[in-house]
């Protein structure tokens, strides 16, 4: 009986491996690549390369909600403040600014008045968001200007570079903001605005009146120029904001801003 067994297990082992063979026989080859026509080819190589992409793009995915963050898609945005002195003419400046940038009109000169507290404007580009915060400079108003450090990029500082008597005055609140540890390492455009007018010295000239060693520390520059006709103004914004752009402490600010959205 047992050797009965062994033989019809043997028979059955055949039977089956003879059905397999046939079954194999009939199967298609595979192709060999010379035999695959090149459009195949290309299709499948497109094929993978979107994949790849795809890949790549699951980098901003959560594995697990399939949620996108918005951070791989949004325009960087960047706080600026634009401090001085009263009468430094820092809202001419925002509304020349939006005028610039925008294409249309700011505020009529005339109807412009001294801020008391704060004006926002925003101005967008292809790359880039702008938050201007103009804060007022009375004496009175100075000190709510360091409530809004911590939150900015990059600072504008606006002199009155007609106004010679006003200068030491922007000197000494200069050296506070720059001494302010909610500031360290913003980039500095200090504006010597009203070159029209004839009284205005260069920003050579404002540069060795103000004397700041301070400014070695962060990255910065003088710019003459005119917040009543523009002059100046679109050269320095763009410096402004190619050091923005590069600057640790945007980067700083990013990671605390996705740190506050996670929680």
């Amino acid at each position: 009986m047992a050797r009965k067994f062994r033989g019809e297990r043997e028979r059955e082992r055949r039977t089956l491996a003879a059905a397999w063979e046939e079954s194999r026989a009939r199967r298609s080859p595979l192709p060999c690549r010379a035999c695959v026509p090149e459009t195949t080819r290309r299709t499948h190589a497109t094929a993978t390369a979107a994949a790849a992409a795809a890949d790549a793009d699951d980098e901003g995915r959560d594995n697990v909600t399939g949620f996108v963050s918005p951070h791989v898609f949004s325009k960087a945005e960047f706080h600026v403040l634009i401090l001085g002195v009263h009468k430094a003419g820092k809202t001419t400046l925002l509304e020349k600014v939006k005028s610039i940038y925008l294409k249309e009109e700011g505020l009529p000169h005339d109807r412009i008045v001294p801020t008391v507290g704060l004006n926002i404007g925003r101005i967008e580009d292809a790359n880039v968001k702008l938050v201007f915060w103009d804060l007022g400079g009375q004496p009175g108003l100075r000190t709510i200007w360091e409530k809004y450090y911590e939150e900015a990029h990059a600072v504008i500082y606006v002199i009155d570079s007609a106004a010679a008597s006003s200068f030491e005055d922007a000197k000494s609140a200069l050296e506070k903001v720059l001494h302010h540890k909610d500031l360290q390492g913003a980039p500095l455009l200090i504006f010597a605005n009203k070159q029209e007018l004839p009284a205005a010295v260069t920003e050579e000239e404002l540069a060795r009146h103000l004397h700041l060693k301070e400014l070695d520390e962060r990255p910065y520059m003088f710019q003459a120029g005119s917040a009543y006709d523009g002059t100046g103004i679109k050269v320095g914004i763009d410096w402004l904001v190619e050091e923005m752009e590069r600057s640790k402490r945007t980067e700083v600010l990013m990671a605390r801003t996705e740190t506050a959205e996670k929680i």
